[in-house]
């Protein structure tokens, strides 16, 4: 991604990479979010990067709900547990 553009442009590319969640969450300094987000509106790259990014992060919670779903072990599993801890 920081392959395009001038100088200013790779810069802000590499900045993204860096603070991308803290960007997608507003928790930089606000004049580091509106550059980046001026940057973001000009760079294609960019807006590309950030849809790819939160995809992935959806994918990720919901493979995390999935997975935390069916983690729940067999009650006589965990009293079997706790008994051998208690030893």
């Amino acid at each position: 991604m920081a392959s395009h553009g001038g100088q200013g442009a790779s810069k802000r590319c590499a900045e993204l990479e860096e603070f991308v969640a803290d960007y997608l969450e507003g928790r930089l300094p606000a004049p580091a979010q509106q550059r980046l987000g001026a940057h973001v509106d000009e760079c294609p790259a960019c807006r590309a990067f950030l849809a790819s990014y939160r995809s992935t992060v959806q994918v990720a919670k919901h493979a995390l709900r999935r997975s935390s779903d069916r983690a729940e072990a067999p009650e006589a599993l965990v009293q079997a547990i706790l008994r051998s801890l208690s030893r």
